[in-house]
């Protein structure tokens, strides 16, 4: 059985690059039969997972961050091949919430003895998402990060980010669509997550379950600077869904709209409309996990 391996050199301030050959040595001892796609631009990845899912390879392989997940993701949608990760990016929120190791060696192993879980993706307007989507002050964190993080540690990227937003971000007014509802208010942000954890560890989401069929929507009104300073902390713990002025749902489609132009992101990657269709799609990607729950290694593996 041969797999693609799809890697992104610029990830993790460029040490996927480096650990190139360690990957191949590892994944030669276990006697896995691997092709190799470098990406030398943004968005080649959805193209190089298009092709490898259309040549039939049974495992495709991100490299890389959550961006690289997310564009191999995006490129091989509605195919039978299933997406394995070695984790060597900034963030890594999608392999931190379904377990995959951080160790090289361990998340190597986890692609000839791991098991298949079939998860839910999501879908923002054409854009497909594995983890999360921001609106607001989330996606303003998400774009502004890319222009420090090569000088310091994800976790700290994203706190320093995330508090300067907060005294330079203002509330928007938005249209909130949902099933049953409507909402017409000033928001911070409008975070939907798939997985608990965004932007590095923050639990902006803490209760979103990878296969539950919905989404968990977490929306932050506009307060005072002060409070929000106050009560920041809260999302690194994800306490801050007890606030008076957050409000947490689940659902499986929404819409958000604006007068004005939104910034999003979807896994990070930048977004920017005035209307946003978000939808969930129940079992749609089989990932690649570890064994952990003592079944026999093996590819392809029965649903968890």
């Amino acid at each position: 059985m041969k797999i693609k391996l799809i890697i992104n050199p610029e990830a993790g301030r460029k040490k996927t690059e480096k650990v190139i050959p360690a990957i191949k040595e590892i994944l030669r001892d276990k006697k896995l039969d691997f092709d190799i796609d470098v990406t030398r631009r943004p968005g080649e990845a959805i193209h190089l997972s298009q092709n490898a899912a259309k040549n039939n390879f049974p495992i495709i392989v991100a490299i890389g961050g959550d961006g690289t997940v997310n564009e191999v993701v995006n490129g091989m949608i509605d195919s039978e091949s299933a997406l394995g990760v070695i984790p060597l990016g900034f963030g890594n929120d999608f392999a931190k919430g379904m377990g995959i190791p951080f160790k090289l060696q361990e998340a190597c192993f986890a692609l000839s003895d791991g098991v298949i879980k079939h998860i839910d993706i999501g879908k923002i307007n054409n854009r497909y998402f594995v983890s999360g989507l921001g609106i607001g002050f989330d996606a303003w964190v998400a774009w502004e990060s890319r222009k420090i993080r090569q000088f310091f540690p994800s976790r700290w990227v994203y706190l320093y980010t995330a508090i300067k937003g907060l005294f330079r971000c203002k509330p928007t007014l938005v249209n909130i669509n949902l099933i049953d509802r409507r909402w017409d208010k000033k928001v911070l942000l409008v975070a939907v997550g798939n997985g608990r954890s965004c932007g590095g560890g923050f639990l902006l989401t803490p209760e979103a379950q990878f296969d539950d069929g919905l989404m968990d929507v977490c929306i932050v009104e506009g307060v005072s600077k002060l409070r929000l300073f106050i009560h920041f902390p809260k999302a690194l713990k994800g306490t801050h869904i007890r606030l008076p002025y957050v409000t947490t749902l689940k659902t499986e489609r929404l819409t958000i709209d604006s007068s004005s132009l939104l910034l999003a992101h979807a896994d990070g990657e930048i977004l920017e409309d005035r209307f946003y269709q978000i939808e969930i799609l129940p079992r749609k990607l089989r990932v690649i996990i570890p064994n952990i729950q003592g079944r026999s290694p093996r590819y392809l593996a029965k649903d968890l």
